[in-house]
């Protein structure tokens, strides 16, 4: 009789988790009325453990850390159960878990919290996601993922900045606070652009599934990351809209080689705003609307030139490959 060592229970799991990502490689499921009710009703269902805790486990004293920790465990473990034996629910008790599992990583430093010691804890919760993300229940489930990479951005953000923050806040008041923001601005950036590179690699070897978390979390790093670093003024008002326009063509590069309309729109938007700030960066504070409009026609015009180029240069490839 063979024995079930550390090691062959590991490849026993490498070996559901690749199998479950395989089958479900490319598919999308379907929106529906349902669904979205699961999934409202799921955030119900976390919130309303969350709160039961925050009920029994507090009291005059302070919060039982202890006690309301391992009630939040058995919390997370029955909706593992449930995931595991009723795949009808399985958006319900995702939804749940989204909410759950923070708050009960959170619960540890429900003394600290003022104080602003989260990072770890987020740390913890990211963690705990992709494990949950690659056992049986919520294997392979991409709004696991997604949760556990975003956990895990926030948390590290926050180890780094937050001894700073707790300074700034106790000795120097509101306006160091912000310095601190502009700076975990620059962090998240360089975090989003990171998150980029890791969905789009995952894009090239087609896997579309594993590659969406991160680049839906990529984009919202960028996104925030860029406002808070740019709302330091360092760069000026020209290099900033130049800044906003480069990333926003390498989001829209992201976007259309997977072919996700979400990513690729989004990133549109920003490269218009890029353009817009751009031009009138450039332009003299005094200058007429006349003159606005004619910039404005003229860049519109080198932008259909060159999106027309791009076009039938994707035409002609499509053209060769099915030839």
């Amino acid at each position: 009789m063979s024995q079930s060592t550390p090691s062959t229970a590991f490849a026993k799991h490498k070996t559901g988790l690749l199998a479950e990502l395989n089958a479900n490689r490319t598919i999308r499921e379907p929106i529906t009325v349902g669904r979205a009710l699961h999934a409202v009703g799921g955030v119900l269902l976390g919130l309303a453990i969350a709160l039961i805790a925050i009920d029994v486990f507090s009291n005059d004293s302070g919060p039982n850390v202890a006690g309301g920790f391992i009630f939040n465990l058995l919390g997370i473990l029955a909706l593992w159960f449930v995931a595991l034996r009723g795949r009808s629910l399985i958006i319900w008790t995702t939804a749940a878990l989204q909410v759950l599992v923070p708050f009960t990583f959170l619960w540890l430093r429900s003394n600290n919290l003022f104080e602003f010691e989260i990072g770890l804890p987020l740390i913890l919760a990211g963690t705990a996601m992709v494990i949950l993300w690659a056992c049986p229940g919520f294997r392979a489930r991409p709004s696991v993922l997604a949760a556990a990479v975003l956990w895990t951005v926030l948390g590290v953000i926050l180890l780094i900045v937050q001894s700073d923050l707790r300074d700034q806040i106790n000795g120097m008041g509101v306006n160091a606070v912000e310095d601190v923001a502009n700076d975990a601005g620059f962090i998240t950036m360089l975090i989003g652009i990171g998150l980029l590179v890791v969905g789009r690699n995952f894009d090239r070897k087609l896997w579309p599934n594993l590659a969406t978390p991160f680049i839906g979390v990529g984009i919202f790093s960028l996104i925030f990351g860029t406002i808070g670093y740019l709302s330091r003024d360092d760069l000026g008002e020209v290099w900033s809209a130049i800044l906003v326009v480069v990333l926003s063509l390498a989001v829209i590069t992201v976007g259309a080689s997977g072919k996700r309309r979400a990513t690729t729109w989004i990133a549109t938007f920003f490269l218009a705003i890029g353009f817009i700030t751009l031009i009138k960066s450039i332009l003299s504070d005094d200058a007429s609307l006349k003159t606005i409009a004619i910039v404005f026609a003229l860049i519109a015009a080198l932008l259909g030139f060159f999106g027309n180029k791009f076009g039938q240069a994707l035409a002609a490839k499509s053209r060769g490959e099915r030839a």
